[in-house]
């Protein structure tokens, strides 16, 4: 492998670490996890289309790594819904249940 691509890809990885880390202390409340993530996934995709050799491969391996890129993201998708939409016990529900083993004495 050459050495201009990978110098190419480590210069673009610590740009985006540099916005990553420049990211984290912007005032811009609940929008900072979601550059994040973006950041995140040019990382990944960097490192997947030149470490991985995705470049140079045929259109079905670029298919399936499409797929398994779409069913990723469709789970995190779905784990973000379910972590959003689920009722909080400690605050909705009154206290939290209590383990019936918990609440026995034992007796000497």
């Amino acid at each position: 492998m050459a050495l201009r691509p990978l110098l190419l890809t480590w210069l673009a990885l610590m740009v985006l670490l540099a916005a990553t880390i420049g990211a984290t202390f912007l005032p811009i409340g609940q929008w900072r996890q979601l550059i994040n993530l973006t950041i995140a996934f040019a990382k990944a995709a960097l490192i997947v289309w030149l470490f991985m050799k995705l470049r140079t491969e045929g259109p079905l391996v670029r298919l399936m790594a499409a797929t398994a890129g779409m069913l990723l993201l469709i789970m995190a998708t779905m784990i973000v819904a379910d972590y959003h939409f689920r009722p909080d016990p400690f605050t909705r529900g009154g206290p939290p249940p209590v383990s019936p083993l918990a609440t026995r004495t034992v007796r000497p």
